[in-house]
């Protein structure tokens, strides 16, 4: 998985919780946008991929009373009480959020936030 993600997505949420500016560095993202076969503009990507860890992070934080601070890539659901339904609700937020559409075996494949963050960065 890579690392410049978790550290994005760890910021984003320390920032909710202290309302601190968020500040993380980041590898460059893909630059390839699989849902028109085009290649997008380095900042476009960019942008697309916070936006995106910036949704899944709100919708997974919806769905648990965990300190957000405590949350990593190897956080299980199911130690979360993130089931099946609510998973369904965290890619619907995805999809509606981002204009785009998740498979259903790799939301069914979800076992941790990272798994989840894996699935976005493939977008």
């Amino acid at each position: 998985m890579d690392l410049s993600a978790l550290s994005a997505f760890k910021a984003k949420l320390e920032a909710e919780e202290g309302d601190q500016p968020v500040v993380a560095e980041t590898e460059d993202a893909p630059t390839e946008v699989h849902e028109d076969t085009t290649v997008a503009s380095q900042p476009e990507a960019d942008s697309f991929t916070q936006k995106a860890l910036e949704t899944a992070t709100a919708a997974i934080l919806r769905h648990t009373d965990t300190d957000p601070s405590l949350l990593t890539a190897e956080t299980s659901l199911d130690s979360l009480e993130i089931g099946k339904i609510a998973r369904c609700a965290i890619a619907s937020t995805i999809e509606t959020e981002l204009k785009v559409e998740l498979l259903d075996q790799d939301v069914e494949a979800w076992h941790s936030i990272g798994d989840i963050l894996v699935t976005i960065q493939e977008i």
